[in-house]
């Protein structure tokens, strides 16, 4: 009886002991996975975060670019509209005065038309400039989350 104490307690040690490798293996594997998805989920923060940097960069340029559009327009209206005053001033007769009112609202119409038309082209690419980046973080999402749920 002496010697079985120790053959079970011998197997009772290494039993314990394999159980004690195998649980601090599978603690190491799984700290390792937590380490590598957290790792992973830093760098998509950071770079949605650059995405949201760069699509504030373009919105912010093309903002200076409509605004330097509607300002160098303004400034061309108000040059034309000095030009039809003085126009307007030495006409001789009123069909002068009225040809003249005529050919100057149609200009500013047909300017007002043209720069409305280009100021909507200036906002449709800024809108399309501004969500590339946005766009492709938003497909990395899905690629990084959804697809690997339908596999």
């Amino acid at each position: 009886m002496t010697s079985a104490l120790p053959k079970g307690f011998e197997f009772f040690t290494q039993t314990g002991m394999d159980a004690a490798h195998k649980a601090m293996a599978f603690g190491q594997s799984r700290f390792s996975s937590l380490n590598k998805s957290v790792d992973e989920a830093q760098a998509f923060g950071r770079e949605t975060v650059e995405a949201l940097v760069a699509s504030a960069t373009v919105a912010a340029e093309g903002v200076e670019e409509l605004n330097a559009e509607i300002l160098n327009f303004g400034k061309a209206q108000v040059d034309s509209g000095m030009a039809a005053v003085k126009t307007l001033m030495t006409a001789r007769t009123p069909q002068e005065f009225f040809a003249a009112q005529s050919a100057f609202a149609k200009s500013a119409l047909d300017a007002f038309l043209a720069q409305s038309t280009k100021v909507g082209e200036i906002g449709a690419r800024l809108a399309q400039s501004t969500a590339e980046p946005l766009n492709a973080r938003m497909q990395a999402s899905v690629d990084k989350l959804i697809r690997p749920l339908s596999a």
